[in-house]
C-alpha cells in the first residue's frame, strides 16, 4: 500500500510538471539549456547554505528552496527533450541525497535535534534507499547498470517538517524523523527479506 501511494505519487508529481512547465521547457530547449546542466546547478545553487547554516538558517534554507526550484525542471526538460535516461536520473537522485544528507549533518553539526536520532537516520536513510532500488527496480530494463529510482517520501515529509521548525517555531523533528527511522528500519528489513527470497528463487531456475 505505501509502495503504491509512493509510486503513484511521483507519476502525479511528473505528469502535473510536464504540463505546467511546458512553455518554461520550450524556452529552456531554445537557449540549449540540457537536463544535466540543471542537476549541476541545483548543487552549485544550494552551496551556500553550507556556509550560512551555523550562521543564518533562515537565509540557508533559501539556497535549498532554490535548489529546490531547479530541481523541479531537470526531469520534466529530460523528458521534453527525450533525453531521459537512467544515467541522468542517476545523476539527479544522486545530488538530491546528497543535498539532504548535508542538511541532515548540518543539524547534527548545530544541535539542533536528538543526535541519536540523526546519527541513525544517516545510516539508515541509505540503507533504505539502495535496498529500495534493488528491490524495485533490479529486474526491471535500464540503460544503465539498475534503474535508480528509489521512491522514498520520507525524507520530503522531514523537509517539510523542518520548514516548519525554522519559519514558523513548529517542532515535531525529534518525533518525525523518530517515526521516519523506525518505519525505514522496518521497510529495510522487510527490503532485505524479500531480496533474498526472490534471489534464492532466481538460482533454483
Amino acid at each position: 500500500m505505501v509502495e503504491t501511494f509512493s509510486k503513484r505519487f511521483y507519476l502525479k508529481s511528473q505528469r502535473i510538471r510536464d504540463k505546467l512547465f511546458r512553455s518554461i521547457l520550450i524556452l529552456l530547449t531554445k537557449i540549449n539549456v540540457s537536463p544535466s546542466l540543471l542537476s549541476n546547478l541545483k548543487i552549485i545553487v544550494f552551496l551556500p547554505y553550507i556556509i550560512l547554516a551555523s550562521t543564518n538558517l533562515k537565509l540557508a534554507f533559501l539556497f535549498f528552496f532554490l535548489a529546490v526550484l531547479v530541481d523541479l525542471f531537470d526531469g520534466p526538460l529530460a523528458r521534453f527533450q527525450k533525453k531521459n535516461s537512467d544515467k541522468g536520473k542517476f545523476l539527479d537522485v544522486f545530488g538530491d541525497f546528497t543535498i539532504y544528507l548535508i542538511i541532515i549533518l548540518s543539524l547534527f553539526y548545530l544541535n539542533l535535534m536528538n543526535n541519536n536520532i540523526l546519527i541513525y537516520h544517516l545510516f539508515i536513510f541509505p540503507v533504505i534507499a539502495i535496498l529500495s532500488v534493488i528491490k524495485k527496480q533490479e529486474l526491471v530494463k535500464t540503460d544503465w547498470i539498475i534503474k535508480p529510482a528509489p521512491e522514498l517520501i520520507g525524507h520530503i515529509i522531514f523537509l517539510f517538517s523542518l520548514f516548519l521548525f525554522i519559519y514558523f517555531n513548529v517542532n515535531y523533528l525529534n518525533l518525525i524523523l523518530l517515526l521516519i527511522n523506525i518505519f525505514y528500519t522496518i521497510l529495510a528489513i522487510y527490503y532485505f527479506v524479500f531480496i533474498q527470497f526472490r534471489w534464492s528463487n532466481l538460482n533454483k531456475k
